[in-house]
């Protein structure tokens, strides 16, 4: 299994996915299956923004569940408002790995607050195949820019307003996303976040 990727001209991205991610639960290398989940994620986002004249006014489930039938479709068992300790926005379980996401309109930084408080507190656990979740955004209904939206939020989560000894990476290069790491206070170990922005406004002049 470990050289079947290597083997073979694989042009097919869907495909390639699946033979990732079995070779990752085959070796139970969490990080391998969470960063071909992160760039599985990030298609079903440009995906989703190539839809904003129908999702900017739309409403954080309907959205999610886009989100969702997207990864399913990929082949990702997730469910939207799964169980775990309450309603997960987006519940990926593939056993023996766990990634949680929240989802929230964005409505300012203490609403999003909201969400990581969600996400660290009372659906994630913090185990060795659960230490990755998301905070995800709807960037909607504003005339902010999502880049000066995203900054914002990471500058207000560097000053810890948890008290939790939060440290937050740099935005990557024209991304709009940046991950975060803090001590889980379940598990005691750091616990690590990836926090999503998507732009959906939607003003054209014509």
């Amino acid at each position: 299994m470990s050289n079947d990727i290597e083997k073979f001209d694989i042009s097919n991205h869907f495909e390639k996915s699946i033979l990732l991610r079995k070779r990752a639960r085959v070796k139970r290398d969490y990080e391998a299956y969470i960063n071909q989940f992160y760039i599985d994620f990030e298609y079903q986002i440009s995906e989703l923004e190539l839809q904003c004249n129908q999702l900017h006014d739309k409403g954080e489930d309907l959205i999610t569940a886009f989100i969702v039938n997207g990864l399913r479709s990929s082949g990702y068992p997730v469910t939207h408002d799964g169980n775990s300790n309450g309603h997960v926005d987006i519940n990926l379980n593939d056993p023996p790995f766990t990634w949680f996401g929240e989802c929230k309109l964005q409505k300012g930084n203490e609403n999003t607050l909201g969400g990581f408080q969600q996400l660290t507190t009372r659906y994630s656990r913090g185990n060795d195949f659960g230490y990755h979740g998301g905070v995800i955004i709807y960037h909607q209904n504003t005339t902010k820019k999502a880049l000066t939206s995203l900054t914002e939020w990471k500058s207000f989560l560097t000053a810890d307003p948890e008290q939790i000894s939060i440290q937050c990476n740099d935005i990557p290069h024209r991304k709009l996303y940046f991950d975060s790491s803090h001590e889980h206070e379940d598990s005691g170990y750091p616990y690590l976040i990836r926090h999503f922005w998507i732009k959906l406004t939607y003003t054209p002049k014509q």
